[in-house]
């Protein structure tokens, strides 16, 4: 995912076509979250207390970043 937002990014810069810098750090970082809720929930996070609250954390940041994609989409 970091090779991928990097090669877009960098695309971007040196065509100027292409997806904003702010809808790929928003799309890419909310799959980000999700992998990590994803490790976490394979790891048993859920079933700890201390460890469903970083579960949980990891998903409302997930939540605010397709919020923000979401925004960037509908400026267009």
């Amino acid at each position: 995912m970091i090779v991928e937002a990097a090669a877009l990014i960098v695309y971007r810069r040196r065509t100027g076509r292409g997806v904003p810098v702010p809808a790929v750090a928003s799309f890419l970082g909310a799959g980000i979250a999700f992998v990590l809720a994803l490790r976490l929930s394979a790891a048993g996070a859920p079933r700890d207390g201390t460890a469903a609250s970083a579960f949980a954390g990891v998903m409302l940041v997930a939540l605010a970043l397709h919020f923000w994609h979401l925004r960037h989409l509908w400026h267009r």
